[in-house]
């Protein structure tokens, strides 16, 4: 498979300025990335925007939707500022394509960055009302995203949104209404999602509901201020993680901010057609910041005047900005050569 992808890539890059777009190299790769799709960095050479490029290495199976359900996802939020603008779509040489509002790194980089590898209680208060509210617009869509995770936590990349976080990766989306009701619980539902991150009720092959998102949140805030959770280097099967996650709650919460507990108390008592109490969340997460002396606005870890600036991002986006202005130098000679080749084929004519 990883010989197919790579060859697949190559192919990839050559056909992108086909698309009036030019490759300008590979987003910056996450912990689990599908084998089956890739995302590009291109360049549109009509707006000379830079953009992000989704690609599908390979066709999905007959019972899979593979690439369109994220496009229909995108189509259906965009206007939520905390997902990604939608660009363009289509099908060029049996490649199916996307392309979207490019943005920054993901929370699962940023966080394994730091010296620590965990983020300040300031950060993750910060981080937890935004995400928070990303899962609730997905979730008034009557869509569940059932693969929350750090890696499709994304910051925006532009001065106008450097602060925004963005939600991702739609491809286990699954709607939970039809025709304005809750659709009924399957009584034994495949698994989907990632396991260190999976509620209990999804490990134990129930169907997945709004609640299953919340729990899989929490478990991501909670890893972003404690850097590990207690089940993150224990290797068991669904079966045995299910229990040990079930006996581990005490662990999960220690040391954590009391808030944290009300909160996994609210979403555990929620059943799988509950609507969830986003607004008590939300105010819990409020006292937090209050205790905690935390304001709106205060730097998070990873800019400037964050507690992890100095140490440590301000030289990655030193070695950034190095790279690119290589990539565009490189950009520039090879436009130029095509620009004389260009001439000289005019002046034949």
């Amino acid at each position: 498979v990883n010989i197919y992808c790579a060859l697949q890539e190559n192919r990839i890059i050559n056909l992108i300025p086909s698309l009036d777009y030019r490759h300008v190299g590979l987003v910056q790769p996450t912990p689990g990335q599908g084998g089956f799709g890739a995302v590009f960095e291109v360049l549109d050479l009509r707006t000379k925007q830079t953009r992000a490029m989704k690609i599908e290495l390979q066709a999905p199976d007959p019972d899979e939707v593979g690439l369109a359900l994220e496009v229909g996802v995108l189509r259906r939020m965009q206007r939520s500022r905390h997902f990604p603008k939608f660009v363009h779509t289509g099908v060029h040489k049996k490649l199916t394509y996307l392309v979207m509002q490019i943005c920054g790194d993901n929370l699962w980089y940023l966080v394994r960055k730091c010296r620590r590898k965990r983020f300040t209680l300031s950060t993750v208060a910060q981080l937890s009302l935004q995400t928070l509210q990303a899962i609730r617009e997905l979730h008034h869509a009557e869509l569940l995203h059932r693969d929350i995770k750090p890696e499709n936590f994304l910051m925006g990349r532009g001065p106008a949104d450097k602060r925004l976080v963005y939600l991702l990766d739609f491809g286990l989306v699954r709607r939970y209404k039809f025709k304005g009701k809750i659709r009924p619980a399957r009584p034994v539902a495949a698994f989907r999602g990632t396991l260190v991150y999976a509620s209990p009720r999804v490990l134990s092959n129930q169907d997945a509901g709004r609640c299953d998102d919340l729990m899989s949140w929490l478990y991501v805030m909670i890893e972003l201020l404690k850097s590990t959770l207690p089940w993150s280097d224990v290797d068991m099967n669904r079966k045995k993680l299910y229990e040990f996650k079930v006996s581990s709650v005490k662990d999960l919460l220690a040391d954590a901010p009391n808030e944290f507990t009300q909160i996994h108390a609210e979403i555990n008592r929620m059943g799988y057609a509950d609507s969830p109490p986003y607004g008590k969340i939300r105010r819990l997460i409020k006292q937090m910041m209050l205790n905690g002396k935390v304001n709106e606005g205060d730097p998070f870890d990873f800019e400037p005047g964050g507690s992890e600036y100095e140490a440590v991002f301000a030289k990655i986006e030193e070695r950034r900005t190095i790279v690119k202005r290589k990539r565009v130098q490189e950009a520039e000679r090879r436009q130029s050569k095509n620009d004389d080749i260009t001439m000289k084929s005019f002046r034949f004519q």
